[in-house]
């Protein structure tokens, strides 16, 4: 038996005693009031020892509702939803590389069965038409030379120079209207004209190729642009990036990368120049 539950019990005796000896000895009075004040202390005593054990009864139930419940093996927290929101999209980079380096003299040697593509840097033309390629074509199962040996005769005392140009797509989509804006200048004169390299399309991974050839009896330099625009597949509208520069090893950091080629020697391109 818990003790509040005795002091309870002891309590109600006292005061049955007490109120027993007020009504049985009424002379003694005195000795019922103890007995009755005993019985209040007792009874006080069981109601402080009856609220502490009932709290201690009600307190696990809160502990238990507080408490988190660990999952069992076959039990899985749902997966998040990815944002699906439009303006969390980020468009895929462009990564387009262009290096230029010397590609030997002309004459150019064309494998069989592919095209080369020229660059005719020419006043005249650059003026009239600023952008697009001469293409030499290989139709045989020979190689074959360009120019070819009856319009052009090799001096190997007095090459004449060509810059050959790469252009690589190292992104994962497809590019149309690729566009490089060569800068040039011709002998003295102080005017940068533009000249548009255009490409479509350059598809993932893929490559291009392109010489540039100075047909005219003036030196001309031109500079390499740091950026570019094209249209990604799928896209409407044009994007403007920064080209992945391929420097050679003298170069110059921070400055505008540039080469020249020498007054040439024949017409090869068979253009008027001014």
């Amino acid at each position: 038996m818990a003790l509040g539950d005795r002091l309870g019990i002891a309590g109600l005796i006292v005061a049955l005693i007490g109120i027993a000896t007020v009504y049985l000895w009424p002379q003694q009075r005195w000795i019922g009031g103890i007995a009755l004040a005993l019985a209040a202390c007792l009874g006080v005593g069981w109601a402080v020892l009856e609220i502490r054990e009932r709290r201690h009864v009600e307190a696990p139930t809160t502990r238990m509702a507080a408490t988190p419940i660990a999952l069992s093996k076959t039990d899985s927290v749902p997966p998040m939803r990815p944002n699906t929101n439009d303006s969390a999209k980020k468009p895929p980079p462009i990564e387009v590389s262009l290096k230029c380096t010397t590609g030997g003299s002309l004459p150019l040697r064309v494998l069989p069965k592919t095209t080369e593509y020229i660059i005719p840097v020419n006043k005249a033309l650059n003026i009239a038409k600023n952008w697009g390629f001469n293409e030499i074509a290989n139709n045989e199962d020979v190689p074959m030379q360009w120019p070819s040996p009856i319009n052009f005769v090799p001096n190997p005392g007095d090459p004449m120079f060509v810059q050959k140009c790469g252009v690589t797509n190292h992104g994962q989509t497809n590019l149309t209207e690729l566009d490089i804006p060569l800068r040039v200048r011709y002998g003295d004169d102080p005017t940068l004209y533009t000249y548009h390299v255009m490409i479509s399309p350059l598809d993932s991974s893929k490559s291009f190729t392109f010489y540039v050839v100075n047909g005219c009896p003036i030196r001309i330099n031109i500079m390499l642009p740091n950026t570019s625009s094209a249209t990604v597949a799928g896209e409407a509208d044009k994007r403007k990036f920064d080209l992945e520069m391929e420097y050679p090893p003298n170069h110059i950091p921070n400055y505008t990368f540039s080469f020249g080629l020498d007054p040439a020697k024949v017409n090869v391109l068979g253009m008027k120049c001014e």
